[in-house]
C-alpha cells in the first residue's frame, strides 16, 4: 500500500522494492561514517602493507652490520660478481640480485584496406601500442673493513 507524503516533503512515496534504512544491519549502511569509515581502514592497511615492504631490506641488513662477515657473505651469497680491495683494506663486492629486462613497445591492429564506401573512404583502423618500460638490473653491495665484518650495504638498481 502506497501512501502519499505529507506535502512540502521530497520523499518519493514507498514502493514494493525499496528497501528502509534501519532495516540493513548497521555494517550495510553505506551512509553517514559507516562508508568512510571502512575506506580510511583500507587506505592504512594498504599504506602499512606497503611500508613493511619497503622495510623489509633495511631489517634483514642493518642488524648484520658489525657482526656478518664476509665469509658468510660468500656462503649466502655464492661468489660476489664484481669486487674490489681499497689502500685501507676494506672490501667493496656486489652481487647481480636480479636480473632486469629490456622494455618493448609493440604496435597492433594497423589496418588501412577496408572496401572503399562513400561514407567511410578511408580506415585507418585503430592500433594499440602495448609498452612494458622494461626492469633495470638488482644489484647488492656490501662494504666489509679490514677486519672483514660488514661496515655498509647498499641495494641499487642499474
Amino acid at each position: 500500500m502506497t501512501t502519499n507524503p505529507p506535502a512540502g516533503s521530497r520523499r518519493k512515496p514507498d514502493s514494493k522494492m525499496s528497501i528502509e534504512p534501519e532495516a540493513l544491519p548497521q555494517a550495510a549502511r553505506t551512509k553517514g561514517r559507516g562508508g568512510r569509515y571502512l575506506t580510511w581502514v583500507t587506505v592504512a592497511l594498504l599504506a602499512a602493507w606497503i611500508g613493511a615492504g619497503c622495510a623489509s631490506a633495511k631489517s634483514v641488513w642493518n642488524p648484520r652490520i658489525g657482526v656478518y662477515t664476509r665469509d658468510q657473505a660468500i656462503l649466502d651469497l655464492g661468489p660476489p660478481d664484481k669486487e674490489a680491495t681499497l689502500a685501507d683494506g676494506t672490501v667493496v663486492d656486489e652481487w647481480l640480485t636480479r636480473r632486469g629486462h629490456p622494455g618493448t613497445a609493440v604496435m597492433t591492429g594497423s589496418y588501412y584496406g577496408r572496401p572503399y564506401s562513400h561514407r567511410y573512404p578511408f580506415y585507418a583502423g585503430g592500433g594499440a601500442y602495448v609498452v612494458d618500460p622494461g626492469m633495470p638490473d638488482s644489484f647488492l653491495r656490501l662494504t666489509f673493513g679490514p677486519d672483514g665484518r660488514l661496515q655498509a650495504w647498499k641495494k641499487y638498481w642499474r
